[in-house]
């Protein structure tokens, strides 16, 4: 397991998620729930898949996913294990590594989710599409075809960098980690949130990484040091790598290794 990394790039606070809190490393019970643990006799102790009752909640823990069936919350076992309601419901079962969709099958009311490799797919060669009305699909490699127009050219595409969908169109500039602006796709700062419920973290593409944004002035700036975290936002904002002391009285670094459910977290951020 890789260490935790906290750095400061140009005064911008950066956290990796390779290193997490212990729920036992948690004190206040607002976090201890929202880093999917439970809070029972004043301490914060693990949540197993079966304590979970929401449809929401579980789904979005990485080793937790929910059957519509039998309305119970467990541990990921495969994707032919889970019925849903809606088809689309497939997508947020499994982790990851493991992509479900729906099979298309119905049984008592229920469509029977599947493996995304297992379920037959045509691919394609995005090079050896000649006409932008061809250039769709996707790779066997995952990569989507998308036509540049610059070039007449169907390539295959996939965003490493916001600028890679810069001479392409809008809807490739992913707007989780970038901005579309003046036909460009650039890299999403801080500055770009313009309300204090926004103004939280800007994923990076890695996927891992998170620069830390913080209201101030009126204005979303990116946070230059975790000592100006409090204890309302320390856990919040540096997505479960830091927690708050009570005997320090500051938000410090966690000291265990676990990979916890952070994607419940996020969901819990980006609903403020």
């Amino acid at each position: 397991m890789l260490i935790l990394i906290l750095f400061t790039i140009c005064q911008s606070v950066i956290v990796s998620l390779d290193k997490t809190c212990l729920c036992s490393e948690i004190f206040l019970e607002y976090d201890c729930t929202a880093f999917g643990c439970k809070f029972e006799q004043k301490l914060c102790a693990n949540l197993v898949c079966s304590d979970v009752k929401s449809r929401v909640e579980c789904d979005s823990r990485f080793d937790c996913s929910f059957d519509h069936k039998t309305q119970t919350c467990s541990v990921f076992s495969q994707c032919n294990a889970y019925y849903v309601d809606v088809e689309e419901q497939c997508y947020n079962k499994g982790n990851q590594v493991i992509g479900c969709v729906s099979s298309g099958k119905k049984s008592e009311g229920y469509y029977q989710c599947t493996n995304y490799l297992a379920k037959q797919i045509e691919y394609v060669i995005c090079s050896e599409q000649l006409t932008s009305a061809s250039c769709n699909g996707v790779q066997s490699d995952g990569y989507r075809c998308v036509w540049k127009s610059i070039s007449n050219k169907c390539v295959a595409f996939q965003l490493n960098n916001c600028d890679d969908a810069s001479d392409l169109n809008e809807p490739l500039c992913d707007i989780t980690y970038c901005v579309w602006s003046n036909n460009d796709c650039k890299e999403k700062q801080c500055k770009d949130f313009t309300s204090q419920s926004s103004c939280k973290y800007i994923p990076h593409l890695d996927g891992n990484q998170f620069t830390i944004c913080s209201w101030t002035g009126n204005q979303c700036i990116e946070l230059n040091s975790v000592s100006q975290l409090q204890q309302n936002n320390c856990s919040i904002l540096t997505l479960g790598t830091y927690f708050w002391n009570n005997v320090k009285n500051q938000c410090i670094e966690c000291e265990g290794y676990s990979k916890l459910f952070l994607m419940s977290l996020i969901i819990l951020i980006i609903q403020f």
